[in-house]
């Protein structure tokens, strides 16, 4: 191996001009190179990651978003029909209570009297049709009797049944 000293090589360098090449290692040369684009490609592989952990991380809490608040939609959904459910067999329920069959006869109304005697607890008679028994009725057996007031509180809740019942002091809207 040789070498050469400092004064060799700054007479060399005067010798040739400024267009000298530098004397250096093609070795050394190819490992800056080869360092430089190992540190490029590392920050751009870490950049690539940071990026993907972000975006998982943004979907995750989209799906997450997005399942609970179908979660919620279920939830009320639940709460309403289970609501509309107590809401219809209380009604049936003051309904039913609207009329007293103790007597065996068929479906009579209660006296305002027989209302007032009952015990706080029990539903007032809020129907607006009256059923009142005639001769005919009391022919008739329990099941279409039954079935007659079920078909009245059926045509009680249509919107037609509702229009030409409505209370004349308010206005239709």
């Amino acid at each position: 191996m040789v070498q050469l000293t400092p004064w060799v090589l700054c007479m060399s360098l005067v010798l040739l001009g400024p267009e000298a090449p530098l004397v250096r290692s093609d070795l050394a040369h190819e490992l800056e190179t080869f360092e430089a684009t190992e540190a490029q490609n590392a920050a751009a592989s870490k950049a690539r990651f940071f990026k993907d952990q972000e975006d998982a991380c943004l979907a995750a809490v989209e799906t997450k978003r997005c399942l609970e608040l179908e979660q919620q939609r279920k939830g009320k959904r639940a709460v309403k029909a289970h609501f509309e459910e107590d809401m219809w067999e209380q009604e049936w329920n003051e309904k039913r209570a609207c009329y007293d069959d103790s007597n065996g006869d068929g479906d009579v109304p209660r006296s305002a009297t027989a209302s007032q005697e009952a015990s706080p607890s029990t539903p007032s008679c809020t129907s607006s049709v009256i059923y009142i028994a005639s001769d005919e009725d009391s022919e008739k057996s329990k099941e279409e009797k039954i079935k007659r007031m079920r078909e009245r509180i059926a045509k009680q809740k249509s919107p037609v049944y509702a229009f030409f019942h409505r209370d004349p002091q308010y206005p239709l809207r």
